[in-house]
């Protein structure tokens, strides 16, 4: 292409190459500003496409309106048609609204019905089934979306596109990773890593991303933490990833310099590292939030993790119904083809597994549960522990406050008998304030 030449055709098509890579801002100023200076519809068509695939990178909103008026615009071709409700599926996930994202890839899949099966077909219909399994995994469709994602890599490798199997390849380990099966995950995603390491896009830091906590919670914690380090995270995410290591304090520190526009996964990360500070009372009300939040917008597999972590802060503090939760959670999972966890912590896993052991309808995810997070923590740091073998979820100073007044308990030298039930079968808030009162005492 000719760098001098200033036509709108090759100026549209410099946008594109600028978008090819990830040149966000150049792209968006450069074609943003051929608005109505196109010779036919048909480019129109194709400069709004490019437009709304711009968008989530240029910080830019976009209306239902605008794609409406690219699907006039593009009047029969089929393809710019998919490839346009493609862009606005992406769109609208990237925005949170799992729903429309849906809704967005079955149309785009319903327009490939009236086109030809040449090259360019497979792939567009590639680049269709991927989005489609991206939001029907985030839409916690787990088995629905593990399907999208095995017909989009067969797609691209017919296609031959190297960027497309590895974008395909990426999404499948995405859709795995969120069913629970990092067995199955891990293959996809470090053929993605490979084909993708050159090339720097941000497909290969979500891919690192989505490994990093793929090796975690199959109980490589020292790789999968330096992979998420590598993938320049969100804060959410990296306090999450904390969290499964066990470093409840970094976790803390991450969220205090969390971006507001990141709220409702802000908000419910901090609710679990209240839980595991034994301040689980404080996560109720975030939790719930969070899961109505999640749910109203399409996001199934978040509200999931929401619901698991707040059935856990209600057996934190004791209330009778969290067994009841539990179990209604697993069943969820069986009923949406999970076959493990993602978006909840090994713990939070291991107690489901244990509530809905007995469970006729939840007793086969229940076992997979059980063996998943046993994987996870096997060669993870665990925090020390109790004298009944349960976590304290105290401090360090707090925790060697409470060792010491139960040596002193079991020695009856110096301390009454009557203490012992709050050290042995008391809950993390009571035990806190009982060790906040015996350091200020000593």
């Amino acid at each position: 292409m000719d760098r001098t030449s200033s036509t709108p055709e090759a100026r549209l098509l410099r946008g594109r190459y600028l978008r090819a890579i990830e040149a966000w801002p150049l792209a968006w100023h450069e074609l943003s500003a051929l608005r109505g200076a196109l010779p036919t519809p048909l480019h129109e068509a194709r400069l709004e496409h490019e437009l709304i695939c711009l968008a989530q990178h240029a910080g830019v909103s976009v209306a239902s309106g605008d794609l409406d008026r690219a699907v006039g615009l593009a009047g029969g071709d089929a393809l710019l048609v998919a490839e346009t409700a493609v862009a606005w599926s992406a769109h609208q996930l990237a925005t949170g609204d799992a729903s429309g994202s849906l809704a967005a890839a079955y149309r785009a899949l319903d327009a490939l019905r009236g086109a030809g099966r040449a090259r360019q077909w497979q792939l567009v219909n590639a680049r269709a089934q991927r989005q489609l399994a991206s939001a029907l995994a985030h839409s916690a469709l787990y088995g629905p979306a593990r399907r999208a994602a095995a017909t989009s890599v067969a797609a691209a490798r017919r296609v031959g596109d190297t960027s497309e199997v590895a974008a395909s390849a990426y999404v499948a380990g995405f859709a795995a990773w969120c069913a629970g099966a990092p067995d199955a995950a891990e293959p996809a995603l470090d053929e993605a890593a490979a084909l993708l390491r050159a090339f720097g896009t941000s497909t290969w830091f979500a891919t690192l991303l989505c490994l990093g906590r793929t090796r975690i919670e199959r109980g490589h914690v020292e790789e999968g933490a330096r992979l998420v380090r590598s993938s320049g995270a969100s804060p959410s995410e990296r306090a999450f990833v904390a969290l499964a290591c066990g470093r409840v304090d970094l976790a803390w520190d991450v969220l205090r310099d969390a971006p507001p526009s990141e709220a409702p996964y802000n908000d419910v990360v901090r609710a679990i590292v209240h839980v595991r500070r034994g301040e689980a009372r404080f996560a109720l009300a975030l939790l719930e939030h969070g899961r109505r939040a999640f749910s109203a917008k399409g996001l199934d597999h978040f509200a999931l993790g929401c619901a698991a972590h707040l059935a856990y802060a209600h057996e934190r503090i004791g209330d009778v119904s969290a067994p009841r939760r539990g179990v209604s959670v697993t069943r969820y999972l069986a009923d949406r083809g999970a076959t493990g966890f993602a978006w909840f912590l090994p713990e939070v896993a291991a107690w489901l597994g244990w509530v809905a052991a007995r469970d006729a309808k939840a007793a086969d995810t229940a076992r997979v549960l059980t063996a998943r997070s046993e994987s996870a923590q096997a060669d993870r740091r665990l925090e020390p522990r109790s004298a009944t073998g349960r976590n304290t979820d105290l401090s360090a100073r707090e925790r060697t406050a409470v060792l010491a007044l139960i040596a002193r308990v079991m020695d009856t030298r110096s301390t009454r008998k009557r203490h012992a039930p709050w050290c042995v079968r008391s809950r993390p808030d009571t035990r806190r304030r009982k060790a906040c009162e015996l350091r200020a005492g000593q």
